[in-house]
């Protein structure tokens, strides 16, 4: 089984740091303190270009919600052609709309797929909203162009949502379960052993003093990366 170990990023710093370590891909991100924003065309070019490891970017223009309206999802769409259009594009973007009634919006996500081009697509945790992750599962299960979902079991933290999260796993088909929010050196190996999962992602787990702006620790990251390993 193929383990995979995924870093978050918010600038160039944190890349350098990661390339250092025994992490397998990164994604970057804006504004971390509010769940992961756009990052700028000239940040992601500059990452991709730095990163020794594939890069997934985050496609989200703001905080407030995944209930973007028509406008709103223009200024997603002309963010991902453009990226699309890099001298040296990433491997991925991370995506998630939802309708009002709390289901994965699917005309949203179609486009999506149709702009993405050769770009990796994972669905964000705006999966963690929806008011029956079965269904969302099945929905993601009917585009094989969606090669990710990170969730935390549409609980706060992973920990609580293991009995979800192996749910997702089993009903998977080529959709690879990440699991985030809150995984740590203390908990990746229950997180493991319980989900069924073969993906993880972290943010301030790996940080000095698990502060948002708190440096990148190349030694946590490749002791959790160990743990997976056993």
């Amino acid at each position: 089984m193929v383990l995979t170990l995924e870093i978050i990023a918010t600038n160039l710093v944190d890349i350098a740091a990661i390339n250092q370590s025994k992490a397998d891909q990164i994604e970057l991100v804006n504004n971390l303190e509010l769940g992961g924003l756009s990052p700028s065309l000239e940040l992601i070019e500059a990452a991709v270009t730095l990163s020794k490891l594939p890069v997934n970017v985050m496609l989200r223009p703001h905080a407030n919600h995944f209930i973007y309206t028509q406008s709103e999802f223009e200024t997603i769409l002309t963010h991902l052609t453009k990226i699309k259009l890099l001298k040296q594009p990433p491997n991925g973007i991370v995506f998630g709309s939802l309708t009002k009634h709390n289901k994965i919006n699917e005309v949203q996500l179609q486009q999506i797929i149709e702009n993405k081009g050769d770009l990796d697509l994972i669905f964000h945790r705006a999966f963690d909203e929806l008011t029956n992750p079965i269904e969302g599962i099945e929905t993601l299960n009917k585009y094989d162009a969606v090669s990710g979902l990170l969730t935390s079991g549409t609980k706060a933290k992973a920990v609580d949502g293991v009995a979800i999260i192996q749910k997702l796993v089993a009903l998977s088909k080529s959709v690879k379960i990440m699991v985030g929010s809150g995984v740590s050196l203390q908990n990746i190996n229950t997180l493991k052993a319980t989900t069924g999962a073969n993906a993880f992602h972290i943010g301030t787990a790996v940080r000095e003093n698990s502060k948002i702006n708190g440096e990148i620790l190349v030694n946590e990251i490749n002791k959790i990366k160990a743990v997976l390993m056993e």
